[in-house]
């Protein structure tokens, strides 16, 4: 697993569950 990739994946995530 590649934290670099995983990571803003997440935060993207996280914020588009967020709206």
């Amino acid at each position: 697993m590649d934290l670099q990739k995983v990571l803003p994946q997440m935060i993207l995530l996280l914020l588009f569950l967020n709206l």
